[in-house]
């Protein structure tokens, strides 16, 4: 029977056999809810962060399709939770999507045959290919809904294997305004996860203008900045707050926090319910590299719930020029820091090892420079 509801287990994983800061799934929330837009009910979701429950859900209730987030950090987890899944269900479709992955052809065809189980690869944003991939499914009778039908689908920003060739093609999503994905907050998506203590973690934009060649932001298909609107991001920054919950922490994952003059605004927005609820006690963001004059407003305006991150990775010329940095002033970033160090709690950087150009002596004065 085609309509029969099909489930669609996403999942986030992260090791919890020790206390750790654990962040809300952020990502396959905005696909869920995006996806949810389009299929409507005849699609049930259901999200994960720990391996052992997506693995005891997996065999008490089969789903017609997994998909899993792909990060450095994950990578091992997601790798032995999906082989575990496909040696159980060999004909249950796997796809995959995030940033741990090189972005050439060879890199994807190499990641694919390596990682066996996986089925489809959904690159960079992947809330629209996701969705068409479940819409195709949904479609069919419940027992063609298989990982052969998936391998088979042409959808765009996909990629698989046929016969041990690659096929598929890059992401061609052009949407500047995020607005089309509902808010997975809002909607009641991350519920769960906030009411067991999860961190709050949010977008206010996607994209980052510059070039760094070690970072998955420094490639071209990235570099375009896209916005949430306004309205958007008070109604999320309200629901999260306004909840009745307590959190240790609000994260923002710009790339650049302040690249934006509105972000002004939003630090506004968000002390004011901070002196309004007192839910949250901290702020951690990646300040933008552009080091305006406005990020100084906004760290006066959130004071001590938040430091200054500003992240050098190297104070060496020569590393600089080699990882397509040079085209962010050093001198003015630390003069930043030194115009918010009366509003902000405390100041930290990130100063990378084995950078290209790099060498012990290079390292090490980078870190003389940090420090002093």
């Amino acid at each position: 029977m085609k309509n029969q509801p099909m489930l669609v287990y996403l999942a986030d994983l992260a090791h919890d056999y020790f206390p750790a800061r654990q962040f809300v799934p952020l990502g396959i929330g905005y696909i869920a809810s995006y996806a949810n837009s389009v299929v409507g009910d005849s699609v049930e979701f259901k999200l994960f962060k720990s391996v052992e429950k997506l693995l005891d859900a997996v065999d008490d209730r089969r789903p017609d399709l997994v998909g899993f987030a792909n990060y450095i950090w994950n990578y091992a987890l997601t790798g032995f939770a999906g082989r575990q899944i496909k040696q159980a269900y060999p004909n249950l479709p796997i796809i995959l999507g995030g940033p741990n992955i090189r972005t050439d052809e060879a890199g994807i065809a190499d990641f694919l045959k390596n990682n066996e189980f996986v089925d489809v690869y959904c690159m960079y944003s992947g809330e629209i290919s996701t969705a068409k991939i479940i819409q195709a499914l949904s479609g069919k009778d419940p027992g063609e809904r298989t990982a052969d039908a998936v391998r088979g689908l042409d959808v765009e920003g996909c990629y698989t294997l046929r016969d041990g060739a690659l096929a598929g093609s890059a992401n061609t999503d052009n949407e500047t305004d995020l607005d089309f994905v509902p808010s997975p907050f809002i909607t009641g998506v991350l519920d769960d996860f906030l009411d067991d203590g999860f961190i709050p973690i949010l977008e206010t934009n996607r994209g980052c203008p510059y070039s760094c060649s070690f970072c998955v932001w420094g490639i071209s298909a990235l570099n375009k900045l896209k916005k949430f609107s306004m309205e958007r991001i008070k109604a999320e920054l309200s629901y999260i707050a306004e909840s009745g919950r307590a959190y240790p922490q609000f994260v923002f994952a710009d790339a650049n926090f302040g690249i934006l003059k509105r972000d002004v605004e939003i630090a506004q927005y968000l002390r004011a319910l901070y002196d309004k609820t007192k839910c949250f006690s901290n702020v951690e963001m990646y300040w933008s590299k552009s080091a305006q004059d406005h990020m100084v407003d906004i760290g006066r305006i959130l004071g001590h719930l938040t430091h200054t991150y500003i992240a050098f990775q190297s104070l060496d010329d020569d590393v600089l020029s080699a990882i397509n940095r040079k085209n962010i002033s050093t001198e003015k970033l630390v003069s930043l820091i030194s115009k918010l160090r009366g509003y902000t709690h405390s100041t930290r950087t990130d100063i990378l090892v084995g950078l290209p150009g790099e060498t012990y002596d290079s390292h090490l004065r980078s870190l003389e420079k940090a420090l002093g």
